[in-house]
């Protein structure tokens, strides 16, 4: 098998064999792809739309008879017969005959229904069935329709008790001078919409049906899945708040895909449904077929790859044998031109060559006989230069190292003037700061003085408005002490007229009837007496408590002037502080100037030695780097000849290699 894949590998045959398979392959295979996915993207695309088209002329079907329904109940509401129900029964003919008027006129319509407020209920068709205790107004549609007053409502599919038929109920309100007195409802049956949707196909397994709002399927073809709720089912969840749009899901293993689109009247929504199986059969068809073309195709056009190499590489095999010839070192091979194509031209071409190597190989045996010795004298005189050239290195790097050494110290007392610059400077910028902040104290210093000043002259002016209010408060204290005597006297002089009056009564009582007016007059005196005297009494006891308060403030206003005494000393003393202060801050600020001065011109020799070292170091640096450019151009030089002398020998071996390899070509004499 190994030697099988080798001779393989090696034909040329077989690799051009392969390249064009490989392209065709890979071309049938990109193309054969792309037309399945563009036929798969076709087919779906094809499949969705038709589903949305499907779902939207089923709902606009569904729109006109809504519509017509609609228009017939609200020309029924309007009739006369119907807005004048309550007024006689004898409109029931009437009312029935315009039922029948209505409901041939619209096909979808099984049964027209009215019922008022008070029970009386009529529908076309008649039926005999309907039991005279029947309530109308009980009924969901009924219900419904007075909760949604002018608008008419959809009920779900419901079945018929009198029929045993599954209808929907549509109802709306009849109104009589601005007042709702009943509902008219008309029934459609479910198999005018099932009929519909039995004629409707998408493929072997797409079908239609229509749900409403709370997931109760209203339309389908099957008839046992009218009623049926789908509220539950996962795919309703996703789809009962959007209008319009398609889903992919799973119902029993099976995959389905649906696009709907919903009613705005009624707020039904008409699905339609294909198995995601019957796209994916026909894609795998469509590909199955794609491939069967691309392996007749291959077939043919390795057959015919076949045909047209072998023409190609026969005449290259003759050229191969004359190459293995020359291969062999027998420069004396003619090829004969079989064709003139590319391949004739490629023989004339190699017959061209082989002469030209032919002469080239002869001048070559002459050449390399003088090379040989021409090479011996070369390296002879390369090892001389090799060995002078070492000598001039070595001096050289002694030299650059010592001038490395000293550009090294020269470079390490620069840093060190360089860090005591940068000392100089922290100095200087501290000094500043420090007379900065000498300043600031100053001037803080002087305003604090200015502060104290004002603090002592509100101080004293403060301390003679207590003397003042101590020396007021001495004379309230002696005028009230002498308001006090005063209100004695009243008081003694009251128990002496209390006194004078108890004697007139009883010298009034021993005249008899002749003092009983003087007595009465003594009463009146004594009573006054005993007034004066509580007066008196209350009011010596209120000035003895503004006395004793008096002699209290007193007292704290005796301390107030000390202590306004000691604090004025105190500032006295805090003046007198700030004042040594501001002397000592002043002779502060003169040193620092002073420091500065000469921070200034020891800064100014700094830079002068700066100066003076970076020159030296410049100076230094620029003769280190002269003697490693030297010792860089010596060392190269030296490489240099080195690599002539190594080439020289090479060069002696290569010559001798030559004349032996030149040696085994046949060529005539």
């Amino acid at each position: 098998m190994e030697l099988f894949v080798k001779s393989f590998s090696k034909s040329i045959l077989n690799k051009i064999l392969v390249v064009v398979i490989v392209m065709q392959v890979s071309s049938l295979i990109i193309v054969v792809i792309n037309n399945s996915l563009e036929t798969t993207r076709r087919i779906k695309r094809f499949a969705n739309e038709s589903e949305i088209l499907l779902a939207k002329q089923i709902e606009k079907s569904s729109e006109k008879l809504f519509a017509s329904i609609e228009l017939t109940l609200q020309a029924i509401s309007r009739e006369n017969s119907v807005s004048n129900i309550l007024i006689s029964e004898d409109n029931k003919k009437k009312i029935l005959g315009d039922f029948k008027y209505y409901e041939e006129g619209n096909g979808a319509i099984k049964r027209l229904m009215i019922a008022t407020y008070n029970n009386i209920f009529y529908q076309y068709p008649e039926t005999k069935t309907v039991s005279l205790n029947y309530e109308p107004t009980k009924e969901v549609w009924y219900k419904k329709a007075m909760s949604n007053k002018g608008r008419v409502v959809y009920l779900s599919p419901a079945a018929n008790e009198q029929s045993g038929n599954t209808e929907i109920i549509i109802a709306k309100t009849v109104n009589k001078d601005a007042k709702t007195i009943g509902v008219v409802a008309a029934a459609v049956s479910t198999d005018y919409f099932s009929s519909i949707l039995e004629e409707i196909y998408l493929g072997k397994t797409g079908y239609a049906y229509a749900v409403n709002s709370d997931g109760i399927i209203t339309a389908h073809r099957k008839k046992e899945m009218i009623s049926k709720s789908i509220s539950s089912e996962p795919f309703f969840e996703k789809i009962k708040d959007l209008d319009t749009g398609q889903l992919e899901y799973e119902i029993n293993g099976k995959e389905y895909f649906m696009n709907f689109t919903t009613n705005a009247r009624t707020g039904w929504k008409f699905i339609v449904v294909m198995e995601s199986k019957e796209i994916e059969d026909d894609i795998k068809n469509m590909i199955l077929k794609n491939v069967m073309i691309l392996l007749v195709v291959l077939i043919l056009g390795i057959c015919f790859s076949i045909w047209i190499v072998s023409g190609i590489t026969k005449p290259m095999k003759y050229l191969l044998d004359g190459m293995k010839k020359v291969e062999q070192g027998d420069l004396e091979v003619h090829l004969i031109e079989q064709s003139r194509d590319e391949v004739g031209k490629l023989t004339r071409k190699f017959n061209e060559m082989i002469e030209q190597i032919r002469n080239l190989v002869k001048s070559i045996l002459e050449t390399a006989h003088l090379l040989f010795y021409s090479s011996k004298e070369f390296h002879r005189i390369c090892e001389s230069h090799s060995v002078s050239a070492q000598v001039i290195s070595a001096s050289l790097e002694q030299l650059s190292s010592t001038s490395d050494l000293q550009f090294t110290e020269t470079d390490h007392m620069l840093k060190q003037t360089m860090q005591f610059s940068d000392y100089i400077n922290v100095i200087i910028q501290n000094a500043r700061e420090v007379m900065e902040q000498a300043e600031e104290s100053k001037r803080v210093n002087r305003l604090g003085v200015e502060r104290v000043k004002e603090l002592h002259k509100i101080s004293k002016t403060g301390m003679d408005l207590g003397k003042e209010v101590t020396i007021e408060i001495e004379g309230l204290q002696s005028k009230t002490k002498a308001v006090a005597n005063i209100i004695y006297n009243i008081e003694d002089i009251a128990r002496q007229t209390n006194l004078i009056s108890l004697n007139a009564s009883i010298e009034a009582a021993r005249a008899g009837e002749y003092g009983r007016s003087f007595g009465v007059v003594a009463t009146e005196i004594r009573l006054l007496a005993e007034q004066t005297e509580k007066l008196t009494h209350t009011m010596y006891s209120y000035l003895g408590e503004m006395v004793s308060q008096v002699e209290k403030a007193t007292r704290i206003m005796e301390e107030v002037r000390q202590i306004s005494t000691l604090q004025y000393e105190a500032m006295l003393n805090t003046e007198n502080v700030f004042t040594h202060i501001d002397k000592i801050a002043g002779e502060i600020a003169l040193k620092i100037t002073r420091l500065n001065e000469a921070i200034y011109y020891m800064n100014l020799e700094k830079n002068n030695l700066l100066e003076g070292i970076e020159h030296i170091a410049h100076q230094v640096e620029d003769s280190a780097l002269m003697c490693r450019h030297i010792h860089e151009s010596v060392e190269e030089q030296t490489s240099n000849i080195e690599k002539i002398f190594r080439s020289s020998e090479e060069l002696l071996k290569m010559a001798q290699d030559l004349e032996n390899k030149t040696s085994m070509f046949q060529l005539k004499s």
